[in-house]
């Protein structure tokens, strides 16, 4: 029973001797150890070096991955093992132990183990966990030890190979520090043996060995014999492993040759050479079945037979191939079990029997009757029940058609149709076939396109110019999806019973004949092309339309998938990124996140479930109800009726998804109405503008949630409050989350006084000061706003404030803040100045004073309405003014004008922004001549309060400027003095 396996080369590089080859499981990542001393990890998926690591001058013959502890762990021909942390390249451990070269380094699956064997004859066993401490060393071999590998099955047991041409079976001992004596030694091999390796198979009890006689023995270490011998290999053995997911056995030779051999009848099934001297080493991961080969001149990875799980579903039977025997399981009893979505669902598995070839494919009939097994070569077709052949026949292609009737490949490119398990129809293609696929439509694949036939007359229906990899047809055969590498594209098939004309099947094959001839993809071959979403037949125009009934492309996804199923007009599948998405009508949803890649089974109606598997034949399951597929449907066809009234059958647990998918369909009212998360149910509000419920969910989940998480909600709500022109909610939010700057907006800009004033002292309790200053400063609060300076101990803040806002508390401040140097530095001597004892520091102080009691006597913010006149007072240089026209007359106009009492008291300014009384303007007046009228007129515009142009030629106050600098100056020369 030859396997056949395909073999997928997936690196190849020379970077020169390389002694020893380990994977990582996880990762796409392979280590090689090199005779140069260096140690390189590669990505054989990217095709890149991640790292190179300098480790020795000596050749490092060892080096393994401990995935536990993210570590690398080597030795040598200096004696030193060394470990690395394989993300830092940090160096972690480095010590000598033996006394002579390491061959070989050996890592337990389980325990903190890690075993070394050496020239110098002896096995050494570390723990790992607890710094590298030796635990025991293993010594009865009279000559070099090559390799020790762990049993998988016994933990404490590993098998020890070396140049005394035996193999000795050993205990793990903690408590002794030498052991001399092993379980027992097998003997046979001629000449020193160089490698071992444990079987992995449940059911056999074999440890495998290749020496420097040429040969490989396989061992029963139960009952202590040879039962095998292999010869092939023409110079000396230098590695041996069982593949753990194959049926087979590997081994590596210095004749430059690896030989797959079948590990069930010993036989070989095939040889690899890639030129490349040498072979020292293999190693196959366990996940998957890519292995790595060491050479002399560098390193290949190659991938044998398919990573993909033999397995087929009908209605609530499963049936899956491991290796060469076959199970089923029946699903009728998993709906009493509690399982969540994506847990291990624990089947009873049930074997069948095996078959007599190495299958590479398993397909149920339509029926569920009958189960068809193909391998590279030949079918059997078994009853599903008892395994009872009902058929058989070579072929390397098998498909059953959606009635039963099945077609192979037969030799030279000829499908042969059989009804009733007899032959009925053949015929042969004009271009090579390479797969052949079911359903609806017979498919025959070539290396770039794909041919439709139909199954009753065998036409053509229609070619596609895409290398399809896999076909799925829905269960009504009005929907097919076809996936490529990189793509998948839902087609509709229009017209599923119908047939094209005599006329067009023989045009559709004649342009098959002469496009083969020709050995080219132009012309009337392409019947559609996908990719350029051409449905239309290039050279028959006159048949456009009725070619155009059969396929339609109705989307094109980009995502490469490895299974899929339709329920009904749902498409259903995996992606390479762990989603499982679920498509319906050119909507896709995402239904659910996974942990590893997995493969879909199938789906039960009974039980509303889809079904799953991984590599290692573990089943997982998804709720997924036919009525939530439907609500899907419905909303997709706006048809809000039918899916209203399908609502109250779809599980409360599943709202929330489809609140997520009618947010992106753009029925966001719909989503809220279903929505049963209090977050979610918060963003849809938010963003619909119903304000008022989103402060319902917050106060539902200040219950329930942390502060922090309230806090955020609250701030989003306000500023899209502030976007809806709600300023009451907004306001409201933000005293929630105390985002006073935002408030200090909103009020200031209402001009609400008594909401700065609470501000101010809700600043005040918080202690942010700042904001707290800016709020008494916009309400006139001067005595409030210089306390919080002095209680902040910021004197030169408050100095310069009082000393243009509230001059009179100038000397108080100063002395404080005297008093604060002098504790602060106590032995440097302090000189401020102070107006009551420096007048001459301080010109116009009795001024500036008599210039804040008007101000304490206006105590008001004046009115709005009367803004440009308020202003232009203001900008006066009072000062000024004061000495000008005197004191009483400057507070009766400020303290009329800001009680709205005085409209023409103040009528006019001069040109140079002075107040000009009603006297000044009638004696003025009585001066003028009348040839200035003209003037005169001017004067009257210039004079009016109103008049905006007037007043923006007003210059600022020079006189406070200078008394600024002045208090600038003043200060700095006492703060010179203070230093």
């Amino acid at each position: 029973m030859p396997l056949n396996l395909d073999i997928k080369k997936k690196l190849n590089s020379r970077i020169g001797k390389v002694k020893c080859v380990d994977i990582h499981e996880s990762e796409n990542w392979i280590l090689a150890s090199l005779y140069s001393g260096k140690l390189v990890i590669f990505d054989y998926v990217n095709q890149n070096t991640i790292k190179n690591i300098e480790v020795s001058v000596f050749p490092i013959r060892c080096a393994k991955f401990i995935e536990k502890k993210q570590w690398i762990i080597c030795g040598g021909d200096d004696m030193t093992i060394r470990v690395y942390n394989y993300n830092t390249f940090e160096k972690i451990k480095s010590f000598e132990d033996h006394t002579d070269y390491i061959r070989y380094i050996e890592v337990h699956q389980t325990l903190p183990y890690i075993l070394t064997s050496s020239d110098d004859m002896t096995i050494k066993l570390y723990d790992y966990e607890n710094n590298f401490e030796k635990l025991c060393s293993f010594e009865n071999h009279i000559h070099y030890v090559m390799m020790c590998k762990f049993n998988p099955k016994d933990t404490y047991i590993f098998a020890s190979a070396s140049l005394d041409k035996t193999i000795k079976i050993w205990g793990v001992q903690n408590n002794t520090s030498v052991v001399t004596k092993p379980h027992f030694t097998l003997s046979g091999h001629t000449k020193g043996v160089n490698c071992i390796d444990y079987s992995c198979s449940g059911e056999t009890s074999y440890i495998i060995s290749g020496s420097d006689d040429k040969t490989i023995r396989i061992w029963d270490y139960h009952t202590k014999q040879c039962i095998q011998v292999l010869s092939g290999h023409t110079q000396n053995i230098s590695c041996v492993i069982y593949h753990s997911n194959l049926p087979i056995i590997l081994s590596s030779s210095e004749d430059c040759n690896v030989k797959i051999w079948n590990s069930s009848m010993f036989k070989l099934e095939s040889t690899l050479n890639y030129n490349m001297d040498r072979c020292w080493s293999l190693c196959a991961k366990k996940t998957k079945n890519d292995l790595c080969i060491g050479y002399d001149e560098g390193l290949v990875v190659i991938q044998i037979g398919s990573d993909v799980p033999i397995y087929t579903m009908f209605k609530n039977k499963i049936i899956y191939i491991k290796n060469t025997d076959i199970f089923i399981i029946n699903l009728q009893n998993v709906q009493e079990e509690n399982y969540n979505d994506g847990d291990i669902y624990k089947v009873n598995k049930k074997e069948l029997g095996n078959c007599d070839f190495y299958p590479t494919n398993v397909s149920f009939h339509p029926s569920g009757r009958f189960i068809c097994v193909n391998g590279h070569h030949e079918f059997n077709i078994y009853t599903s029940q008892v395994l009872r052949n009902k058929a058989y026949g070579k072929s390397s292609f098998f498909v059953w058609s959606h009635t039963g009737d099945y077609a192979i490949k037969d030799e030279g490119n000829k499908v042969s149709i059989y009804k009733d398990f007899t032959s009925h129809h053949t015929f042969q293609t004009p271009y090579t076939i390479t797969q052949l696929f079911g359903g609806y439509l017979l498919g025959v694949k070539s290396n770039n396109f794909i041919c439709f036939y139909d199954w009753s007359d065998y036409s053509l229906i229609r070619k596609i110019d895409i290398n399809v990899k896999n076909v799925f047809w829905n269960d009504s055969g009005t929907y097919v999806a076809l996936s490529t590498e990189d793509s998948i594209y839902i087609l509709n098939y229009m017209n599923s019973d119908g047939n094209l004309s005599k006329d067009n099947i023989n045009k559709n094959n004649d342009s098959i004949n002469n496009n083969n001839n020709n050995n080219n993809n132009n012309g009337s071959i392409e019947l559609i092309g996908v990719k350029n979403k051409n449905i239309n037949h290039p050279q028959h125009e006159e048949n456009k339309m009725d070619e155009e009934n059969y396929f339609q492309l109705e989307s094109e996804i980009n995502e490469s998938i490895e299974s899929g199923i339709w329920i009904y007009d749902s498409f259903l599948y995996i992606s390479k990124n762990l989603r499982l998405y679920i498509y319906t009508k050119k909507f896709i949803d995402i239904y659910a996140y996974i942990d590893k890649y997995l493969y879909i089974c199938g789906y039960v109606y009974e039980y509303d479930r889809i079904f799953l598997l991984d590599k290692n034949f573990n089943f997982y399951s998804f709720f997924l109800p036919i009525t939530y597929l439907q609500y899907q449907k419905y909303i997709m066809g706006q048809d809000f009726i039918a899916a209203d009234n399908i609502m109250k059958n779809i599980p409360e647990s599943l709202y929330n998804k489809l609140s997520l998918f009618l947010e992106k369909m753009g029925y966001k009212n719909k989503a809220l109405n279903i929505c049963n998360d209090l977050e979610k149910k918060f963003e849809l509000s938010l963003s619909i503008g119903n304000l008022q419920l989103c402060v319902d969910i917050i106060n539902e989940l200040e219950r329930k949630e942390n502060d922090s998480f309230v806090h955020n909600k609250y701030k989003k709500l306000g500023d899209t409050a502030l976007v809806y022109n709600d300023i009451p909610m907004a306001i409201y939010c933000y005293k929630k989350t105390n985002d006073f700057s935002s408030l200090l907006i909103i009020l200031s800009t209402l001009g609400d006084k008594i909401g700065i004033e609470e501000l101010g002292q809700m600043c005040l309790n918080h202690q942010k000061f700042n904001i707290a200053f800016i709020c008494y400063f916009l309400l006139h609060k001067i005595n409030k706003c210089i306390h919080i300076l002095l209680s902040n101990n910021n004197f030169a803040y408050a100095a310069f404030f009082s000393r243009v806002y509230k001059p009179s508390l100038l000397p108080t401040i100063l002395k404080k803040w005297k008093e604060h140097l002098n504790k602060v530095y106590p032995n440097i001597p302090v000189n401020l100045l102070n107006p009551e004892e420096n007048p001459e520091y301080f010109p116009d102080y009795d001024k500036a004073v008599e210039c804040e009691k008007i101000f304490d006597k206006v105590n008001t913010i004046g009115s709005t309405k009367k803004y440009n006149t308020l202003k232009k007072l203001i900008d006066l240089n009072i000062v000024e003014e004061i000495k000008e026209i005197g004191y009483d007359k400057v507070e009766d106009i400020f303290i009329k004008q800001f009680n709205e009492e005085l409209e023409k008291d103040i009528e006019n300014f001069d040109q140079n922004g002075k107040i000009l009384l009603k006297e000044e303007i009638k004696n003025n007046n009585v001066n003028q001549k009348e040839d200035n009228k003209l003037d005169n007129k001017e004067d009257d515009k210039f004079c009016k309060m109103e008049d905006n142009e007037l007043f923006n030629n007003i210059q600022m106050q020079e006189d406070n400027k200078k008394i600024n600098s002045y208090s600038v100056n003043s200060n700095q020369s006492m703060d010179e003095e203070l230093l």
